[in-house]
């Protein structure tokens, strides 16, 4: 080749030009390969083409004097098998992806409502605690004996709790920040009971004392 020719034409247009074809068709033919096949052999095939082009450039920085042939050579390989398989993929066409139905939707959509709907339900009858910043901002003084539903409604973003001391620091109800839970515990009459949230830290300003009716 003239190598005036070859300074002038082919090092600053032909071969960019050619550089970038060679990248958009090596890129085009792996999305035809990745829609073709699964996703979990999409990823496989991407780690070993990940693997393959350290592996090119390990090789080149260990052997600085490489010659350039052989280092064509490995690129050529690479784009060639890529690109035959991009074309049998083009043949067979994407896989099918099926979309969830409306129907699949739905349902998910109603046990994401049923459950949301379960957790923020507290009884009528149910002794109240609220709690927010490791503070109860709603406790009871006196509740009735017997079985007795407390609800903790947790407005803060810290979990919290409540555990009754004198019942074997009987976790009773427990929710996380934004939540609210339910339980029930057997209460004796007159009695005065302890209760506390037992999350590391919390006691010191989570603590009282309610009294059960005779």
């Amino acid at each position: 080749m003239n190598p005036d020719f070859r300074n002038r034409v082919v090092t600053p247009i032909a071969l960019p030009i050619g550089v970038l074809a060679g990248i958009g068709l090596f890129t085009f033919s792996l999305s035809r390969v990745f829609l073709a096949i699964p996703a979990a052999a999409a990823t496989i095939i991407a780690l070993l083409i990940a693997a393959y082009v350290l592996g090119v450039g390990a090789m080149i920085a260990a052997r600085r004097h490489l010659n350039s042939r052989a280092i064509g050579v490995g690129v050529v390989v690479g784009l060639v098998a890529v690109v035959g398989a991009g074309a049998a993929a083009w043949n067979v066409g994407p896989r099918e992806i099926t979309p969830p139905t409306l129907e699949e939707e739905n349902d998910v959509a109603e046990a994401e409502d049923v459950d949301e709907d379960v957790e923020e339900e507290i009884p009528d009858d149910a002794i109240e605690f609220v709690t927010e910043d490791n503070i109860y901002t709603q406790a009871p003084d006196t509740v009735p004996s017997g079985t007795v539903t407390f609800a903790i409604i947790n407005e803060g973003a810290a979990d919290h709790n409540v555990v009754i001391e004198e019942l074997g620091d009987e976790l009773v109800v427990e929710a996380p920040g934004g939540a609210v839970d339910v339980g029930e515990v057997e209460l004796e009459p007159g009695e005065e009971y302890t209760y506390y949230c037992s999350i590391p830290g919390h006691r010191a300003t989570m603590e009282g004392t309610f009294t059960t009716e005779d």
